[in-house]
C-alpha cells in the first residue's frame, strides 16, 4: 500500500475539520431555530393579559416567542423566599431543596408565598393559570422579609414588569392560592417581582452557564425603554452608552422573548473589578467642590456605582442629591423627602444609571434645596465612590472612549484675598506725636570734644572710609521708629484676620490643602 504524502494528509485533515465545523454550526442553528407547538388549555389563560395581551392592549411581556423556542424553565429550580409555600395541584414543588417545612404555618401565612409561586411556575395542566417558567420547580425558603415600598423612584431600579393596583377590577393578576384554588387579588410589587424571577428562570433554561452579572447585562440590553408611554412622561434619560434608563422603570419593560434569544449565544462577561475614590475634605453643602476624582481605574465598562455620603445639615433629609458622571449623565440618588427630619445622614446608595460608561474622571455631587429650605449652614463631611465593572477590551460589548472634561472646573481656585485683607491705613494710630523727640535728648558733645585737629595725621585720602557717627545715630533712630510701626501694623492685621468669616477661612484652608 502506497503511503499518502504528508501534504495530502494535511489537506484531508483540513477538509475534515471544515466539514465537522460546518455540521456542528448547522446543528447549533437547528437547535436554536427549534420550535415547539404550545397548546394552552389552562382555564384562566385568557385573563393573563400581561403574558397574552387582550384586545385593546398594546403590550405584553412577549413570553410566547420564548415558549415557542422550547424554553420554559426546564432544569431550573426557583427559590421563593417567603413565610412558606403550600402544596398545590398547579405547582411542582421541590421539597429536597427548600428550607423548612413547605406547609408549615397558618393558611394566611402561606398565602403570599403560594401566590408568588404560581406566577413563576404554575403548570400547564388545564388547572387555573400558567406560570412564566412553567417547566421549572419551586423551592420554598421560609424567611419573614420586611415589606418593600411600592412605586418609589430608585436609582438602582433594573427592570419593570406589569402588576395591578390594589382593588383593581380590570387587568387583575391571576395566580394560584392556598387550598388548591386561584385568585385575582394579587398586586403591587408582590406580583411584579415573581414575573422577573420567572423571566430569569427562562434565561437560565436557555443558557445554564449564565452568572448573575450576565443576567443583569441581558436585562439591561433586552428590556424595552423605547415605549411611547415612557417618552410621553419624560421618565427616561439616555446615558452616554446610549441606554435608556429610569428611576421608576429601570431599563424598561421586560421582553422575555428577546431575553431568551440573546441568552442562547451569550458569552460570559469578564471578571468583575472594583475601583475606589474618596474626597475626605469637609466642604459646605453648597460648595462646587463636592466631587470625587476617579483615576487610574482599570474598569472601562461600568456596571453599578456605590455612593457613600456623610452630610451634616439641619434639613439633610429634605435635600435632593444628584450624581453626575464624567460623561455628564445625571442620576438622582436621593430625591429629598418633605417629611424626612434627618439632620445627620451617613448612608450608601447604589445607581445603575451609568451602565456602560467609562468611570475615569470627575464625579460631582449636586445638592438641590427643596420644600422652601436653603443649603446654608451645613457641611459634607465625606464623599466616597466604589465603581463596579470590568475591562471592556476583553468582552463582546461596545466600549466607550474615556470622558473629556474641562479640568479647570474641578480645580479649587485661589481665593481673592485682596478684598479681604484689612485696610490697615485707616486703623493705624497716629504715632508721630507719641514718638520721643530724641533730638532733644542727645547730649551736646561738640563742646566736650578735644581739639585734636593738630594731632591727627593727614588721612584725607582715607576719610571716605570712616563711618560718620551722626549718620549712624540717625539710622538707629529710624530703625527704631520702623520697628514700632511694624509691630503696630502686625497687631492690627492679626486682629482683623480673626474677624474673617467662616467661609473665607475655609477657602484659605482649602488653598493650603492644595
Amino acid at each position: 500500500m502506497v503511503p499518502f504524502p504528508t501534504e495530502i494528509k494535511k489537506i484531508f485533515a483540513a477538509v475534515y475539520l471544515c466539514i465537522f465545523f460546518m455540521s456542528f454550526k448547522q446543528l447549533c442553528q437547528l437547535v436554536e431555530s427549534q420550535t415547539c407547538d404550545i397548546i394552552i388549555e389552562d382555564e384562566l389563560w385568557p385573563l393573563q393579559w400581561y403574558l397574552n395581551k387582550s384586545e385593546g392592549d398594546q403590550y405584553d411581556m412577549n413570553v410566547l416567542p420564548a415558549w415557542r423556542s422550547c424554553i420554559n424553565g426546564t432544569g431550573v429550580t426557583v427559590g421563593v423566599v417567603d413565610k412558606g409555600v403550600q402544596d398545590h395541584i398547579d405547582l411542582k414543588i421541590n421539597k429536597h431543596i427548600g428550607f423548612g417545612d413547605v406547609n408549615a404555618g397558618t393558611v394566611i401565612s402561606l398565602q403570599h408565598g403560594t401566590r408568588v409561586a404560581g406566577i413563576i411556575g404554575a403548570l400547564t395542566n388545564k388547572n387555573f393559570t400558567i406560570g412564566i417558567a412553567f417547566g421549572s420547580e419551586i423551592a420554598g425558603i421560609q424567611n419573614d422579609l420586611s415589606k418593600v415600598p411600592n412605586g418609589e423612584a430608585c436609582s438602582a431600579m433594573m427592570v419593570a414588569a406589569f402588576t395591578a393596583k390594589g382593588g383593581a377590577k380590570h387587568h387583575e393578576i391571576v395566580t394560584t392560592d392556598v387550598g388548591n384554588k386561584s385568585t385575582g387579588y394579587f398586586n403591587h410589587n408582590s406580583a411584579a417581582v415573581p414575573m422577573v424571577s420567572g423571566a430569569v428562570a427562562l434565561a437560565f433554561s436557555a443558557n445554564p452557564k449564565l452568572s448573575y452579572r450576565d443576567v443583569m447585562h441581558l436585562l439591561v440590553l433586552t428590556s424595552r425603554g423605547d415605549l411611547p408611554e415612557f417618552k410621553q412622561g419624560n421618565y427616561f434619560i439616555k446615558n452616554a452608552a446610549n441606554l435608556s434608563v429610569s428611576s421608576y422603570f429601570g431599563f424598561g419593560l421586560l421582553d422575555m422573548g428577546a431575553l431568551v434569544k440573546r441568552s442562547r449565544g451569550w458569552n460570559n462577561v469578564p471578571v468583575k473589578e472594583s475601583c475606589n475614590a474618596i474626597n475626605p475634605h469637609r466642604n459646605p453643602v453648597e460648595s462646587p467642590y463636592n466631587f470625587v476624582h476617579v483615576h487610574s481605574c482599570n474598569i472601562s465598562y461600568t456596571e453599578h456605582v456605590e455612593v457613600s455620603l456623610k452630610v451634616n445639615h439641619r434639613h439633610a433629609g429634605q435635600i435632593q442629591w444628584v450624581l453626575i458622571s464624567p460623561h455628564g449623565t445625571r442620576s438622582t440618588i436621593l430625591p429629598g423627602r418633605i417629611l424626612d427630619s434627618t439632620k445627620y445622614m451617613n448612608f450608601t446608595v447604589l445607581t445603575v444609571q451609568m451602565w456602560g460608561e467609562t468611570p475615569n474622571g470627575y464625579w460631582t455631587l449636586e445638592p438641590t434645596a427643596l420644600f422652601e429650605i436653603n443649603l446654608d449652614g451645613g457641611t459634607v463631611e465625606l464623599i466616597s465612590l466604589t465603581i463596579h465593572g470590568f475591562n471592556c477590551s476583553s468582552s463582546d460589548l461596545k466600549c466607550l472612549k474615556p470622558a473629556v472634561q474641562d479640568k479647570s472646573l474641578f480645580t479649587t481656585p485661589l481665593p481673592d484675598v485682596t478684598d479681604k485683607l484689612p485696610d490697615v491705613t485707616d486703623t493705624l494710630p497716629d504715632v508721630t506725636d507719641k514718638l520721643p523727640d530724641v533730638t532733644d535728648r542727645l547730649p551736646d558733645v561738640t563742646d566736650k570734644l578735644p581739639d585734636v585737629t593738630d594731632k591727627l595725621p593727614d588721612v584725607t585720602d582715607k576719610s571716605d572710609k570712616r563711618p560718620n557717627s551722626t549718620i549712624m545715630i540717625i539710622i538707629v533712630v529710624v530703625l527704631g521708629i520702623g520697628l514700632v510701626i511694624s509691630g503696630i501694623l502686625l497687631l492690627c492685621y492679626v486682629k482683623k484676620k480673626k474677624q474673617f468669616s467662616f467661609k473665607d477661612r475655609l477657602r484659605i484652608y482649602q488653598l493650603s490643602e492644595k
